[in-house]
C-alpha cells in the first residue's frame, strides 16, 4: 500500500487527517502529507483545509477534510 493509498483509506474511514496524525500514525513527514493532499486535489478529490486551535496548547494546525465531513459550511 502506498502512502497516498494510506491517506485515502484514513480519510474514507475518519473523514479527516492532520499532519500530526500522518507523522505519528504513518511515519510521514508534514511536507509529504501536504504533497499527497495536493495530488489528491488535482485528481479531483474534494478535500478542504480547516484551521483549528489545539485546546490545550493554543497552537494552530491544519486539518484536511473530505468536503462532506468538513465541520464548517463552505462557500462555493
Amino acid at each position: 500500500m502506498t502512502n497516498i493509498d494510506t491517506i485515502v483509506l484514513h480519510l474514507n474511514k475518519t473523514g479527516s487527517i492532520s499532519i500530526r496524525e500522518a507523522m505519528d500514525d504513518y511515519s510521514m513527514s508534514g511536507g509529504s502529507l501536504t504533497k499527497y493532499i495536493s495530488m489528491l486535489k488535482r485528481d479531483g478529490r474534494d478535500i478542504v483545509k480547516v484551521w483549528k486551535v489545539h485546546p490545550l496548547t493554543g497552537k494552530r494546525y491544519a486539518r484536511y477534510y473530505l468536503k462532506e465531513f468538513a465541520p464548517v459550511k463552505l462557500v462555493a
